[in-house]
């Protein structure tokens, strides 16, 4: 997956708007000035699932995070197994050449 990095000024909130509008979005289960003290983890883990459930429009054209992440975890698997299956032939080779 390719992506640009972009660098924003703290105090300029229109440089992030991606990021702004998921902080909008958070407010819509947590008000500003809610006192995350008596918030248990479990409450936190399931507004997040629900948050990455929610498609991004324009940083993921459109996909939800989640399935992007489990596309791309799905593709590193693949080239890790590759990778090792590779390795582990390039050492039998080497063993071979040894004898």
């Amino acid at each position: 997956m390719q992506s640009t990095l972009y660098y924003a000024t703290p105090s300029s909130p229109q440089q992030r708007g991606s990021n702004e509008n998921r902080n909008r979005k958070l407010r819509d289960w947590y008000p500003k000035g809610t006192s995350f003290k008596d918030v248990k983890q479990r409450q936190l883990d399931e507004v997040a699932s629900k948050m990455n459930a929610m498609p991004l429009r324009q940083a993921l054209d459109g996909k939800r995070p989640m399935v992007v992440f489990e596309q791309e975890y799905k593709a590193m698997q693949r080239y890790r197994r590759a990778y090792e299956k590779r390795k582990q032939r390039m050492l039998e080779e080497r063993q071979n050449d040894e004898k």
